[in-house]
């Protein structure tokens, strides 16, 4: 045996030990490395994970897993994805909020005219940047309802992430909100 190997052989027997004492860790951090919908439902269903589904680091990987896959592709996520994600985490005690059961919530939290109303309705239409570009809506009339909403958008067309002319819109839409909020 020589001893450039032994430093590695003292990592191994550390994994296997720390493996053998915390077997859910592993679990934790396949959870974390799904990748997409199908890879996390697929570890989320087996009878390994579900051993530990009631364990709170379990719990918080898959809901930061499910959390970041749903931003990721948001127009592919489905209620029956929120509706799954929340069965599963109550063994946890952790909360899952539904996309359409959080706009219920914020809507519900503040009353919306009728004006307001329709400003959402028009935005929620807006297929693409081009078609808000066409809309010609003026980011300094939008309500906060309004403005949330369209944030939603901006974030679903990853309009933050480009630079010019979509990434100064951005950032005078946060301006408005940012404003909006102090009223």
């Amino acid at each position: 045996m020589t001893l450039c190997s032994e430093p590695d052989k003292i990592k191994t027997w550390c994994k296997e030990e720390e493996s053998k004492r915390y077997p859910r860790r592993q679990f934790a951090q396949k959870i974390k490395s799904a990748a997409d919908w199908g890879q996390l439902r697929q570890l989320l269903d087996t009878q390994e994970v579900k051993q530990y589904q009631a364990n709170p680091d379990i719990g918080q990987a898959a809901h930061q897993a499910a959390s970041t896959i749903r931003e990721a592709n948001p127009k592919k996520w489905e209620e029956a994805r929120d509706t799954f994600m929340y069965e599963w985490l109550q063994a946890s005690k952790l909360m899952w909020t539904s996309r359409q059961v959080s706009q219920t919530v914020e809507a519900s939290a503040s009353t919306v005219t009728p004006e307001e109303q329709a400003d959402i309705d028009r935005l929620n239409k807006l297929a693409d940047w081009g078609a808000w570009k066409n809309a010609r809506i003026s980011l300094e009339t939008l309500s906060s309802s309004a403005a949330t909403t369209l944030k939603e958008k901006f974030i679903s067309w990853k309009i933050k992430d480009v630079n010019g002319e979509k990434k100064n819109t951005w950032k005078a839409l946060e301006k408005r909100i940012r404003e909006l909020k102090n009223v």
